[in-house]
């Protein structure tokens, strides 16, 4: 008896402690009979199912299960139970009592009596409802990122470092590249990169592997199966394994039309920018006052770097008398009248030097305020030129002015001449008379020269015939001048020899150095040192004027014999001085240089030509007075004194002499007394003395006449070329009587 109930209390403590590690177990545990019915179960089953014990005892499974899950688990209960063998249902569906539903695992096996005879199954069943939901969650997740892939509008893929292959490709990729996607999978991403987007690509991979932080977006050029090329840009999300860049997932957009059009743009702006550093005019934007993206010439013009100009105010740039211009222009605008874009202004340079500036300026909106977009044309030169042209036209005028001076002068002088010389003859035994009468002369030669050179001032053509000439007398001649004209605050210094022979026309040369003494009397506004050297060197005269003025700089030595070039004021000089003496200077087949220093003074340098051997210097007039042999001459000049004097001092040399006072009485005149010889003055009312000459010779082809002119001493001019052979003679007044004599009996011999 003792040892039956030993053995009933271990049997209860076996059952026990396998009761409660059933009861322990979070998965549900069951026993039913053969029908289905339950018989035993733990707690769990009850939280699994949602019942409570009193509620599953005795329930059959298809009372909380669906028709398709009962006959389910009726064919594995039946499988086990002819078997003998466990088996297991899997994802099978219950109703909760709440009617919820849940999907469990079950495993169960065969129960059987002591005697071996099967009397029901048991099992455990396993809450597989929140995997089972997981796996769903992750299999639509998956599918929706399948879709996303395959679907989205960009290309994706994803690609292996260590192999350097595709993993996988969407379907944009294959239409981007132009491949298939058995094709894209076996290629590398390098196979498909243009060469210097392939060099990029390695570079950052390189990096990557080196533990460097790279951007995530890139942008390559690839080249497609069929062989072009397009861009594309990539959103790279790096993939690490185990601390180490295993591969990357790619987003790629096509980016060809925003880089052509980029390009586009590149070029359409390089064009402009081209178009605006290389154009002529100053381009630049005001805005508030400032000046913003000033162009090269812009700051040519102005003489400022783009940084400096940023921190100068516009109105600052105007000349002081010009700022209330551009206030009126603004202060309209903003009252709403219309106003002229172009309009033109004085400006100050960085320098502080004054130039004239065309503006044309059209209003803007930059960045949403209002500006000015600014065309600027530096018209300095063109304002330069007026002026110039200004001044010669009144250099034209005072020309024509200095023609008729000179040609009333040298009758006047004309008829002073020849009353001295009158008195010469007359009172040729005394001395004192003579004297007198020879500073008359004097003076009246001088007085000849200075005519001389005015009627070369008003030519336009210059003469080419040169004479021999002495060069130092010429030289003390212009200094006789301006030592009278000069500040006496300027000291002039004269070193010359008395001979110098060269060949040239005195008047031109005259004004090489009348233009050169004066620039270094301007050169010298406050006083200073002229002085003037001459000699021979070699087969050359030279001569130096320097002067202790205030110098020039190299720009301004390397331009001083450029036309219109000065630096003086507008209304102080044309710019035509030291080009006119270098003209001059060179058509005498000579040399001429500038040396200076800036504050320091001025030299120029001039070397002429020796005159050639054996030639006089000055071709002297003859001395030798020839009388005449009673032959008439018809004098025919407007001016009466000048025709009293001329026919009295013809009488004295032995002619007959008449005069008349037009060309049409001489006409008149010499039909009636045909005289040996006409002496005409070129230049009359009603009728010249050319068509008076002209008339005379078509009356008698035989005529000699010799004119008499205040103008030309050139010869004639304006007659036709076979007359004017017939012209005997040509005489410029004043006339000296050794000259007249000598031409009248050449002409009638």
């Amino acid at each position: 008896m003792t040892d039956h109930k030993r053995a009933e209390e271990a049997l209860r403590q076996s059952e026990e402690k396998y009761r409660n590690i059933l009861e322990s177990m979070t998965e549900g545990y069951f026993e039913v009979d053969l029908a289905g019915s339950m018989a035993y179960f733990n707690d769990s089953l009850c939280k699994i199912t949602g019942y409570t014990r009193e509620e599953l005892m005795g329930k059959n499974n298809q009372e909380y299960t669906t028709p398709e899950t009962a006959k389910k688990m009726y064919r594995v209960f039946n499988e086990i139970y002819r078997t003998g063998k466990p088996a297991s249902i899997r994802d099978y569906e219950i109703i909760l009592r709440n009617g919820d539903r849940k999907v469990l695992e079950l495993s169960a096996n065969l129960v059987r009596d002591p005697s071996g005879e099967p009397v029901g199954f048991r099992g455990v069943v396993r809450d597989v409802t929140a995997r089972k939901r997981a796996e769903k969650d992750l299999r639509e997740s998956e599918e929706r990122y399948r879709q996303l892939v395959e679907y989205a509008p960009s290309g994706m893929y994803e690609v292996d470092f260590l192999t350097k292959k595709f993993i996988s490709v969407n379907d944009v990729c294959l239409e981007y590249t132009g491949y298939t996607r058995d094709e894209l999978l076996a290629l590398s991403p390098l196979e498909i990169l243009a060469e210097d987007s392939r060099q990029i690509f390695m570079e950052r991979l390189s990096k990557i592997f080196a533990g460097e932080k790279v951007p995530e977006t890139v942008e390559y050029k690839i080249k497609r199966k069929d062989g072009k090329e397009i861009w594309v840009i990539l959103n790279a999300r790096i993939i690490y394994e185990n601390g180490m860049p295993k591969g990357a997932s790619v987003i790629v957009h096509d980016i060809t039309q925003r880089k052509l059009a980029e390009e586009a743009v590149r070029e359409s702006e390089e064009k402009y920018r081209l178009l605006v550093d290389n154009a002529n005019d100053g381009i630049f934007i005001a805005q508030d006052g400032n000046i913003k993206f000033p162009n090269p010439k812009t700051r040519e013009v102005l003489g400022y770097s783009e940084e400096e100009l940023s921190q100068v105010q516009y109105l600052d740039l105007i000349h002081p008398e010009d700022r209330a211009l551009v206030d009126a222009r603004q202060q309209r605008q903003r009252q709403g009248e219309e106003v002229p874009t172009t309009y033109t202004l004085r400006i100050v340079d960085k320098r502080g030097e004054e130039l004239w500036a065309q503006i044309n300026a059209v209003p803007i909106t930059w960045e949403g305020r209002s500006a000015t977009l600014n065309f600027v044309r530096d018209i300095t030169p063109q304002k330069k030129l007026e002026a110039q042209l200004l001044q010669a036209q009144k250099m034209e005028a005072i020309g024509t002015m200095a023609s008729g001076v000179g040609h009333n002068f040298r009758n006047i002088l004309a008829v002073i001449s020849m009353q001295s010389q009158m008195l010469q003859m007359k009172y040729s035994d005394d001395p004192e008379l003579q004297e007198v009468a020879d500073g008359i002369n004097t003076y009246v030669e001088r007085g000849a020269q200075l005519i001389e050179g005015l009627m070369q001032f008003s030519r336009r053509q210059t003469k080419k015939e040169y004479l021999a000439l002495n060069l130092a007398d010429l030289i003390r001649e212009t200094h006789q001048l301006i030592s009278i004209s000069f500040d006496k605050m300027i000291d002039i210094q004269v070193n010359i020899p008395e001979f110098l022979p060269v060949t040239g026309d005195h008047a031109e040369l005259s004004q090489v150095f009348m233009n050169l003494f004066t620039n270094a009397r301007d050169a010298m506004p406050q006083g200073g040192e002229l002085h003037i050297e001459a000699k021979k060197e070699g087969d050359n005269v030279q001569v130096i004027i320097s002067d202790t003025g205030h110098g020039m700089d190299k720009e301004t030595q390397e331009r001083c014999f450029d036309p219109f070039f000065t630096t003086k004021e507008v209304d102080k000089g044309t710019g035509l001085g030291l080009s006119t003496t270098y003209g001059i200077v060179k058509e005498h087949g000579g040399e001429i240089q500038a040396y200076s220093t800036l504050d320091k003074g001025t030299t120029f340098k001039l070397h002429f030509p020796l005159a050639p051997t054996g030639e006089t210097a000055i071709k002297g007039s003859p001395t030798e007075i020839m009388p005449g042999r009673g032959q008439k001459i018809l004098i025919v000049d407007d001016e009466k004194d000048m025709c009293k004097v001329m026919r009295e001092l013809l009488m004295s040399l032995g002619y007959q002499a008449a005069y008349v006072n037009s060309g049409n009485a001489a006409i008149v005149k010499y039909k009636s007394w045909r005289p040996d010889l006409v002496l005409l003055d070129r230049n009359m009312p009603e009728m010249d003395g050319l068509s008076c000459a002209e008339s005379v010779l078509d009356y008698d082809p035989d005529a000699k006449i010799v004119i008499i002119s205040g103008y030309d001493v050139d010869g004639p001019t304006g007659i036709a070329e076979e007359k004017k052979r017939l012209i005997k003679g040509y005489l410029t007044k004043p006339i000296e009587m050794a000259k007249l004599s000598t031409q009248l009996a050449r002409v009638l011999k």
